[in-house]
């Protein structure tokens, strides 16, 4: 993330922002998000989605007009998970570095 005091945007709210709204909100679209990150040396790494980016998959398709069926991610070394987003809300929930040095820290809470 850098030293900043900027949070990035992560890919899957990013991807989420730029869908056009449906225009008929009464009959969603189904849609599945794929996210993965690479290094630069093409190595798979984990991208599963943090505890805010969940709060965003959660609300921004029904508010877009769409309904989120599947979440793949990647994890190392060389995985592609399949989930559904209230499986994702029943796991132990992981916090992008920026939140756990900027945020947490604050309420000296230890987050994985």
């Amino acid at each position: 993330m850098g030293t900043d005091d900027k949070a990035g945007v992560h890919a899957e709210a990013d991807a989420l922002n730029k869908l056009k709204s449906n225009p008929n909100k009464k009959n969603p679209i189904p849609i599945n998000i794929l996210v993965i990150r690479v290094t630069k040396m093409n190595v798979l790494q984990n991208s599963k989605p943090c505890a805010l980016c969940i709060d965003k998959l959660k609300k921004i398709p029904i508010r877009k007009g769409y309904k989120l069926n599947n979440i793949f991610y990647s994890e190392t070394p060389d995985k592609i998970i399949q989930t559904k987003l209230d499986i994702l809300e029943s796991e132990e929930k992981h916090y992008s570095r920026f939140w756990r040095e900027r945020i947490l820290a604050n309420s000296k809470t230890k987050y994985k």
